[in-house]
C-alpha cells in the first residue's frame, strides 16, 4: 500500500472495534488474504477500504467488507531498509 507502507515494513496493530475513516487497518479477507488498507467508510457491520496508491486499484477496495475480518488498527509502522538490518554481515 505504497506510499504508506512498503515491503519489509513492520506494522503493529491493536485489536479494536472503534474504527474511523482514514484509519489504516489490517484485514484477513477470505478471497484476498491479509491486506493493509485505509478505511474510506464504516457502518455498524462493515468497513469499506481504499488503497493509498492511486494509480493501482485493488479488487477488495470499494466493496463493504464484514468487520469480522478485521485484525486490527495500525498503531505503529517501522520502516526497515537494507542498511539497518542487524544480521547484515560487514566486511
Amino acid at each position: 500500500m505504497l506510499p504508506y507502507s512498503a515491503s519489509n515494513d513492520l506494522v503493529i496493530t491493536r485489536k479494536t472495534r472503534h474504527i474511523k475513516v482514514d484509519d489504516v487497518v489490517v484485514m484477513r479477507l477470505p478471497d484476498y488474504g491479509t491486506v493493509i488498507k485505509r478505511v474510506s467508510a464504516t457502518s455498524q457491520n462493515s468497513i469499506t477500504l481504499i488503497g493509498d496508491n492511486a494509480p493501482l486499484t485493488s479488487s477488495c477496495c470499494g466493496i463493504p467488507q464484514d468487520k469480522q475480518y478485521l485484525e486490527g488498527k495500525v498503531i505503529l509502522k517501522v520502516r526497515f531498509s537494507r542498511l539497518y538490518w542487524p544480521c547484515r554481515k560487514t566486511v
